[in-house]
C-alpha cells in the first residue's frame, strides 16, 4: 500500500476472483477518505485511561517485568517508510501508535521469524490497528471488509485494500491450517470490532454471562498471532503442533 497517487500500483481489484476485473469498482473519491482520530472525537479515551490505570496498578503491585527486547531497526525503517504513505488518512499520533506497537509485537513474539515473515506481521499489525480506530469512523469500511474480500472488490479504505493483499499471500508464509485461521481470524476481529463499536452503551444482559468472552476472543486476534509463529518453512503442515493452539491461543488472548 502506497500513497493516494501510488494506490493504484497495489491494488488488486480481483484479489480472490478467478479472473478478469473486479465485479465492483469504486472511483477514488470513494475510497480512502480522510480520518480525523483527535482526542475530542474519541469517545472512548476516557474509559481506555481508566482500564490503562486499572492494568498498570495491577502489573505495579505484581512480579511482572517487561521484556526488553533487541529493536529491529531494519523492520522500524521499512515499516515507517510504508505506514509514512497513509498520512492523508491517519494522524500523525496513530501513526506513531502503529509503529511502536506492531514493532513491538515482532521484537518480542516474532523474533524467530525471518525478517520476511517480520514485516508480514509487523504491517498486518499496523492494518489492524487501523481498523480498531477505524470501526468508530467508518463502520461500512470495516463492516464490508469480508463482503468484498470473498467478492474480489477493492475495499472501502486502501489500507484495508493492503490487509486485503496480506491475506491473499498467507499460505505461501504459513501451513495450510495456519493461513486458513489468520484468513478467518481476520474477519472474525473486523467483524467484532464493528460490533464492540456499533453496541457501545449497550447494557449485557444479566443472564449473557458469556458473551464478553465471545466478543473478546473474537476480537482479540488470537488465532492470527498463534499461527504466526509457526512459518511454513519450519514446518509444511500443522500436525506436530495442533495440540499446543489451544493453550498459546488462551494465553495469547490473555495477554491482549
Amino acid at each position: 500500500m502506497q500513497s493516494k497517487t501510488a494506490t493504484s500500483q497495489n491494488r488488486s481489484p480481483a484479489l480472490w476472483s478467478r479472473g478478469g476485473s473486479s465485479s465492483e469498482e469504486s472511483s477514488p473519491e470513494e475510497v480512502g477518505p480522510r480520518f480525523s482520530l483527535t482526542a475530542s472525537h474519541d469517545r472512548f479515551a476516557e474509559e481506555r485511561q481508566r482500564i490503562r490505570s486499572i492494568v498498570v496498578d495491577f502489573l505495579s503491585r505484581s512480579d511482572y517485568r517487561a521484556v526488553q527486547c533487541p529493536k529491529d531497526l531494519a523492520i522500524r525503517a521499512k515499516l515507517g517508510a510504508e505506514i509514512q504513505t497513509w498520512a492523508m488518512y491517519v494522524e500523525p499520533r496513530m501513526l506513531d501508535k502503529m509503529l511502536e506497537t506492531s514493532c513491538s509485537y515482532v521484537e518480542t513474539a516474532f523474533g524467530h521469524t525471518s525478517a520476511e515473515h517480520r514485516y508480514y506481521i509487523a504491517i498486518y499489525t499496523a492494518c489492524m490497528l487501523y481498523g480498531e480506530d477505524l470501526g468508530e469512523h467508518d463502520a461500512d469500511a470495516v463492516t464490508q471488509f469480508g463482503r468484498r474480500l470473498v467478492n474480489g472488490q477493492r475495499q472501502l479504505s486502501p489500507i484495508f485494500d493492503r490487509l486485503a493483499e496480506l491475506l491473499q499471500r498467507a499460505h505461501l508464509y504459513w501451513s495450510d491450517v495456519g493461513a486458513d485461521a489468520i484468513i478467518t481470524g481476520t474477519v472474525d476481529a473486523l467483524t467484532a470490532t464493528a460490533l464492540e463499536f456499533a453496541t457501545t452503551g449497550t447494557p449485557v444482559a444479566p443472564s449473557a454471562l458469556r458473551y464478553p468472552y465471545y466478543l473478546r476472543t473474537r476480537a482479540g486476534g488470537g488465532p492470527q498471532y498463534t499461527h504466526f509463529i509457526f512459518m511454513r518453512s519450519w514446518r509444511e503442515k500443522a500436525d506436530s503442533y495442533l495440540q499446543i493452539l489451544p493453550e498459546i491461543e488462551h494465553w495469547t488472548l490473555g495477554t491482549k
